[in-house]
């Protein structure tokens, strides 16, 4: 798979959600979107050796699926072993929160770029 220069990152981070906004943040990570790929890859500085992938969901606009195994075939790529999800939440307008089962505390992704 030949992947274009052409990315995009976003900040990820632990924090509060305090109303609407994100208190204490923490910065732990950052999130690539590649022009040509459907989902992100998602890097987290407390696992520095597992590469995550978060990926929306079919039926959905505002859900995503995190996994830590993908495979390529002549179908396509594929996603397996499902660690956690994330949510386009209505209060919480500039952030993914994301839930994993490590750590045990909600993660945030800043929806807008940082480059």
């Amino acid at each position: 798979m030949e992947i274009e220069t052409n990315k995009v990152k976003h900040d990820v981070y632990v924090g509060n959600q305090i109303g609407q906004k994100l208190e204490g943040a923490f910065h732990i990570g950052y999130a690539l979107k590649y022009e040509n790929l459907k989902y992100y890859i998602l890097k987290l500085w407390p696992f520095p050796n597992v590469t995550y992938y978060l990926s929306m969901n079919r039926d959905s606009s505002d859900k995503f699926t995190i996994f830590t195994k993908k495979v390529e075939n002549e179908s396509g790529e594929h996603f397996q072993n499902p660690v956690g999800y994330a949510v386009l939440r209505g209060d919480l307008k500039e952030y993914l929160e994301i839930n994993m089962r490590l750590p045990k505390q909600k993660v945030y992704m800043s929806i807008y770029p940082s480059n």
